[in-house]
């Protein structure tokens, strides 16, 4: 009776594979060429995650200046009323001044 197993080492050649998938002993260089492709999809994707990055910090950036734009106006109009404010307080406190009497 014949026996159809294979022995482990004979087993374990036939299944042994790379990481993507193909047989280890497939060195026709399409495994320098994966590696190419693979490091040329990270760094489109890096490249992207880059650009993600700016634009969000750009707006971020143009976002808070718009902000403290429109607080600096706020705080030059609140200094601008404390200002008549105060006028108008000093010129209720001072005596009336006594007009002379030909009118002039």
């Amino acid at each position: 009776m014949e026996s159809k197993r294979t022995s482990a080492p004979d087993r374990d050649a036939a299944t042994a594979e790379d990481v993507n998938g193909r047989p280890e002993g497939d060195t026709n260089g399409s495994a320098a060429d994966d590696r190419e492709a693979a490091l040329r999809r990270a760094e489109e994707m890096v490249d992207r995650w880059g650009e993600q990055i700016g634009r969000t910090a750009s707006s971020i950036g143009r976002t808070f200046l718009r902000w403290a734009a429109r607080a600096r106006e706020e705080a030059e109009d609140i200094w601008a009323d404390a200002q008549a404010l105060r006028a108008r307080q000093q010129a209720a406190d001072e005596p009336p001044q006594e007009r002379p009497a030909d009118g002039k």
